[in-house]
């Protein structure tokens, strides 16, 4: 696991880890018809618009030795003549990651990964016979209680029981190619908390957010489908101090699902709201009209029609 803070090159250590167990297993493990594909890994991110730079990242650093295919529409590559699968995920919907044994797991800003998409789906997707099994995490802390924060504090963990995790917590310091006078900038710009939790990766609970617990507080479990329509969605708007939180609520005002965010680009959060109303086919955005806002919402107008 690394637990690190903002661009310190986490999705590039994964992808390097990622390749040498590709490499190893596709050739060293014998064929088998009960394993198809005989090498299977996924990459999960918290939504696709979070995946995309991964698989750009990704198809820059695949040795071309291996002879990758790439399918775009699918976010999948195959490789090592066929013997590896390796496909993008998103985790947005727990109830799509299911049916499969994977012999790697790599999950990128995973702190943002509901504790129920973990627990639910996608880590019974590591015990697979015939498997491998890894996993192999990135993140920027966010707040402790959270099964990201527990398995992280399992990887620094003396106990015989947790003896198969390892994890690291680096803040972005840590990276020689970052400008130090940039980081000394950032600090002035951001409130001490956010700095503390983005750039210096610390593991803040109360003095460091707002509030805790949210999702697993106020969002009641379901089985995908079972709601009673009409579902709407509110967004409030955010950007650097502030963050921007979407809510869904079925008819019967139970509390659906939520997403927060902050310091993310206008771009990303118009994508990461289209892809949360299409989640549940929403019937209604109720999204907040301000000067901030009524941008935003003329420009989603604009790329719905």
């Amino acid at each position: 696991m690394l637990c690190c803070g903002a661009r310190f090159g986490k999705d590039i250590a994964t992808i390097e880890e990622g390749v040498k167990w590709a490499k190893f297993l596709c050739l060293n493990r014998l064929p088998d018809p009960n394993l198809q594909p005989l090498v299977h890994f996924w990459t999960v991110a918290p939504t696709f618009p979070l995946a995309r730079q991964f698989w750009r990242d990704l198809k820059a650093r695949f040795p071309k030795a291996a002879k990758p295919k790439w399918q775009n529409s699918l976010h999948q590559l195959e490789a090592f003549g066929g013997r590896l699968l390796w496909e993008i995920k998103s985790a947005d919907r727990p109830d799509d990651l299911v049916a499969v044994g994977l012999d790697c797991l790599m999950m990128v800003e995973a702190a943002l990964i509901h504790n129920s998409a973990w627990e639910s789906a996608l880590r019974p997707r590591l015990f697979s016979p015939g498997r491998t099994g890894i996993g192999i995490f990135n993140g920027t802390p966010k707040g402790t209680g959270s099964w990201y924060h527990k398995a992280y504090l399992r990887g620094q963990s003396e106990d015989p029981d947790d003896q198969d995790w390892w994890s690291i917590n680096a803040p972005s310091t840590d990276n020689p190619h970052i400008d130090q006078q940039e980081i000394e900038s950032a600090k002035r710009d951001m409130p001490d908390r956010f700095f503390r939790q983005e750039v210096m990766a610390e593991w803040l609970s109360g003095q460091g957010q707002v509030f805790r617990g949210i999702y697993d507080n106020i969002c009641e479990p379901y089985v995908y489908g079972q709601w009673v329509r009409p579902i709407i969605i509110g967004v409030d708007w955010g950007r650097s101090r502030d963050y921007t939180v979407m809510t869904a609520m079925d008819a019967t005002w139970r509390v659906l699902d939520l997403d927060r965010m902050n310091q993310v680009s206008w771009k990303l959060q118009r994508e990461r709201l289209k892809n949360f109303a299409e989640k549940f086919d929403a019937d209604l955005i109720i999204a907040e009209q301000n000067a901030m806002g009524d941008p935003l919402i003329e420009n989603l107008r604009e790329e719905i029609d």
